[in-house]
């Protein structure tokens, strides 16, 4: 049984001559893999990189920003003692809505029930977005971000499209 207490342990050789050459090498302590799992590894020898580590620790770095010692990196960048090696989600930033192929984040239902609806492109209507979330709006009265609303208003990104039973006066 393994020893999860126990860092693991790797060698690299020479670069130049593809062998340890025999040599008595030091060993560097390296941290790496993605938040919440964290492994520490324990390497022999010198001239690791990114790459070489993920490697050894059996992690793909695909589809993620690899981040050493906090600081972006690349595959071939150097790793030495002390450092951590992380793969972290891509952070998705501000999407201009002026160009196509764009998305928009808007919440769609009655109260009590709301849906979060992630569309792709900027041209929706309140009745695109209600056909998208599989919402029936038949006897209820149409707020966009509490304003009255139609079938026609025009929606965008943050909105919030609610459907209320309608107030019956006296």
């Amino acid at each position: 049984m393994a020893n999860l207490n126990k860092p693991e342990t790797a060698t690299t050789t020479d670069s130049a001559t593809g062998t340890n050459n025999g040599a008595t090498v030091g060993t560097i302590s390296v941290n790496v893999g993605v938040p919440g799992n964290i492994k520490k590894l324990v390497l022999e020898g010198n001239g690791w990189t990114v790459k070489d580590v993920l490697k050894y620790a059996e992690i793909d770095a695909a589809g993620y920003d690899i981040r050493v010692s906090g600081q972006p990196s690349k595959l071939d960048s150097a790793v030495v003692d002390g450092q951590t090696v992380l793969l972290l989600r891509p952070v998705r930033g501000n999407v201009d809505l002026g160009k196509d192929g764009g998305t928009i984040s808007v919440n769609v239902g009655v109260p009590g029930n709301i849906k979060k609806l992630v569309l792709e492109g900027n041209s929706w209507t309140v009745q695109s977005v209600l056909k998208q979330a599989e919402v029936d709006a038949s006897g209820y009265d149409i707020r966009v971000s509490g304003q009255p609303a139609s079938l026609t208003t025009a929606v965008t990104d943050g909105q919030t499209v609610l459907l209320l039973r309608p107030v019956r006066g006296n």
